[in-house]
């Protein structure tokens, strides 16, 4: 499988300037850069970082960001790891969905996260405990692409509410929290 990967050089510079505060430092910092009077090069490099796309097609990718004691949430993500990683807080792992077309996005140290949302072995058996902050995303040829409209309303309809867990006799059940619900 081909990857687009971009690789980002960080060069830095500290200089010198006179100014009645920082912000207007900044400024004049700034501008003298785009004037030519600092010139980074090759002996200002601090560090580098590859960033591969994970979507070919898609820099952007729609999603539905499911977070503790929050509803759904659609928003478009940057199709890229650290993007993904800023959302989920951490490294993360695909776990794809039964379908193969769609993935939950999950936190790799999800044992030490708050309970989220349950994944439904049917209406009322809990097959998995989401956990932290996840995402769900398309998923085709083993890659992660946008939600099409129809999964985008199924997933924000299904997990629109928060869930409290409780356990039983050793099986987890779960309890969506409606809004008027939270402050109980």
């Amino acid at each position: 499988m081909k990857y687009s990967v971009k690789i980002i050089e960080t060069l830095e510079k500290t200089v010198e300037v006179e100014a009645d505060n920082p912000t207007e430092a900044e400024q004049i910092a700034e501008d003298e850069w785009h004037n030519g009077e600092h010139i980074l090069d090759a002996d200002n490099f601090i560090g580098m970082r590859c960033e591969a796309r994970l979507s070919e097609n898609e820099p952007y990718i729609d999603v539905v960001i499911l977070e503790p004691d929050k509803p759904a949430q659609t928003e478009a993500v940057e199709a890229t790891m650290t993007a993904f990683e800023d959302v989920v807080g951490g490294p993360i792992n695909f776990l794809e969905s039964s379908d193969h077309k769609t993935a939950f996005i999950i936190p790799q140290n999800e044992k030490h996260r708050k309970p989220n949302r349950a994944i439904y072995k049917d209406k009322n058996e809990v097959l998995r405990l989401l956990r932290g902050t996840v995402f769900i995303c398309g998923y085709k040829d083993k890659r992660p692409c946008s939600l099409t409209k129809e999964q985008i309303k199924k997933f924000s309809a299904q997990y629109r509410y928060p869930e409290k867990f409780f356990e039983v006799h050793g099986k987890i059940y779960a309890q969506k929290i409606k809004p008027n619900e939270q402050e109980r």
